[in-house]
């Protein structure tokens, strides 16, 4: 309100009121830090008061309605001075840094857009005092390095982010300010003239920018020598050479200024090494370590105190040499050889597992031909032993008991032996008696075999043969007894030539039996029944070389053209006395 002062201490903040009233803000009323820096009222009519360390509080009918710190986007909670712009932006100058808020209205809902400018940006100092501006919208900034002047073009860039960075250009003993720096309490001011007033901490110092006619002289720039691992050479060449694995060189410049040579300036990169030029400073030597191989380019000019740049850059041209294993070609060839020995480990890789794979297959061909072989010695052996049929069934079969059975009406079943085999056999040896009788009873399968007879089994000296089983066949009865005449045949043809001659004898009969096969190991297919005992005292009965029949078997084979002898009264163990009758040959 009109007649109201604002009074900032380092205990809190006073309001002095027309009627000679004082209101005080310490901490209790939200003054977080009561050792206040600057005041400051803005266009809509807001105090802002900074704070040493506490940032900034906004008060509004004197109380305190929000705080601003450094987490909001300004620079730093050390605030020195508050100001506006002719454009209404806020300039607040800070410990670590100034940074310009604009479009901000703290009486609507805070918003900041905010950009800070400090050392990092070339002001050369983070502690900022205060920043006016002239009448061409330079900046002057107060700090704690002294005075500086960044151009209103420059700066307008680096708000706008054109430009990283801005040239400060400082003021000295040379420019006529002859003191030792600038106050961060004091305020300085711009007079209706145009004049600057900078507080000084000892005393005023004032500058008047239409008096001073700057020097548009350029500065000249040179480059002296290179230093390479600390042995110098003179810059002559356009190109220099830098030996393979240089570590570090140093690079000494100089520049030419008639106008205050001591604040002459430089700025610099190095090609495909630095992403930007350096900050301007004032050292007149730059070193660079382990710079990449390949083509590089030293770019450097010179900056005059009054911020006029060099109308050349000068440029020194740099080789750094690879080692061979640096080279581009080093590592397309050791890429080229790398896929080359993956493409020959993985190619003969394949070609190893390919014949292996091979190999392998042979091995599972010439195993697999050996199964199969062993497969048909074991069907062959199986069908030696039993019919067809039965062998099938025994190999369809999964169940660990293989035993079964079944009944057949009508079979002929034949008995045969050898008449005094053990009287014939004497004098023999085993082996030639083995030989002998496999000789003799081999005919008798290759002809049952061709006759579809089943053999039964040999006991000894003893053949049995069936034929119904274990397929019915209604011939049955005269394929036995042509089989019968067969084997006679066959002895016939064995006595010819054999060292030991056999007579035999046979025996037939016909009925119902049952055929099966007992037991899980050393199997065989048999014959069970009356009809079998019955065939068997057939052959016992008959006379040797002759074939001797029931009378079950005579009836049966009524009709054909076979011729019987008269019947012989036998006495059948278990039976009785028995019709017998023997086959006419």
């Amino acid at each position: 309100a009109p007649g109201e002062y604002y009074i900032g201490t380092t205990t809190g903040l006073s309001i002095l009121h027309a009627d000679g009233t004082v209101k005080t803000i310490k901490q209790a009323d939200g003054l977080d830090t009561e050792y206040v820096m600057t005041i400051y009222k803005d266009t809509h009519g807001i105090v802002w008061v900074g704070t040493d360390g506490g940032g900034i509080f906004l008060l509004k009918n004197e109380e305190i309605f929000w705080h601003i710190t450094s987490s909001n986007g300004i620079a730093g909670n050390v605030i020195f001075k508050i100001s506006q712009d002719k454009d209404k932006d806020f300039w607040i100058c800070t410990g670590s840094g100034l940074t310009r808020i604009k479009d901000f209205d703290a009486t609507n809902e805070p918003y900041f857009n905010s950009i800070t400018l400090n050392s990092e940006n070339g002001l050369g100092t983070n502690s900022v005092f205060q920043i006016l501006f002239d009448k061409n919208d330079n900046a002057w900034i107060t700090n704690n390095h002294g005075i500086a002047s960044i151009s209103g073009e420059e700066l307008k860039n680096f708000i706008e982010r054109n430009v990283k960075t801005v040239n400060a250009k400082y003021y000295s003993k040379n420019d006529g300010l002859d003191s030792d720096g600038p106050t961060s309490t004091a305020r300085s001011i711009v007079d209706r003239q145009g004049r600057l007033w900078f507080t000084m901490v000892d005393g005023i110092a004032i500058y008047d920018p239409q008096k001073v006619k700057e020097a548009d002289v350029t500065p000249m720039i040179h480059i002296e020598s290179i230093l390479v691992d600390n042995v110098e050479h003179k810059v002559k060449d356009e190109l220099f050479v830098l030996r393979p694995g240089t570590k570090r060189i140093d690079i000494k410049f100089t520049g030419l200024s008639f106008d205050a040579p001591e604040r002459l300036m430089f700025s610099h990169m190095l090609t495909n090494f630095d992403e930007s030029y350096s900050m301007p400073d004032m050292n007149r030597i730059v070193s660079y370590t382990n710079i990449t191989p390949g083509r590089h380019s030293f770019v450097v000019y010179a900056i005059n105190g009054n911020g006029i740049k060099s109308n050349n850059e000068e440029v020194m041209f740099l080789w750094q040499k690879p080692y061979i294993y640096q080279r581009v070609e080093f590592w397309a060839i050791l890429a080229v050889l790398f896929m080359s020995s993956i493409f020959i480990f993985f190619r003969s890789r394949e070609i190893r597992m390919k014949r292996e794979n091979a190999r392998l297959e042979e091995l599972v061909k010439v195993r697999t031909a050996d199964l199969e072989q062993e497969k048909i010695k074991s069907d062959n052996l199986l069908r030696s032993i039993l019919p067809d049929k039965i062998a099938d069934k025994l190999k369809n079969t999964t169940s660990y008991n293989k035993s079964f059975g079944e009944n057949f009406e009508n079979v002929t079943l034949l008995f045969s032996d050898i008449v005094g085999f053990t009287k014939v056999s004497s004098g023999h040896t085993a082996k030639e008696i083995v030989a002998a009788l496999n000789q003799l009873f081999t005919l008798f399968d290759e002809r049952a075999k061709r006759m579809g007879v089943e053999k039964i089994k040999t006991i000894g000296d003893a053949y049995m043969a069936a034929c119904g089983i274990p397929e019915a066949n209604e011939n049955h009865a005269r394929i036995m007894i042509d089989f019968a005449r067969g084997m006679y045949q066959d002895l016939a043809k064995y006595n010819e030539t054999a060292d030991i001659k056999f007579q035999i004898r046979i025996g037939l009969n016909c009925g119902p039996v049952t055929a099966g096969v007992i037991g899980t190991t050393k199997f065989i297919y048999d014959v069970w029944g009356d009809t079998v005992n019955v065939a068997s005292r057939m052959e016992s009965a008959a006379n040797p070389g002759a074939i001797r029949i029931s009378e079950g078997l005579k009836n049966h084979l009524e009709g054909s053209d076979i011729q019987f002898s008269e019947p012989y009264e036998c006495n059948i163990k278990g039976k009785g006395m028995m019709k017998t009758f023997e086959v006419i040959n």
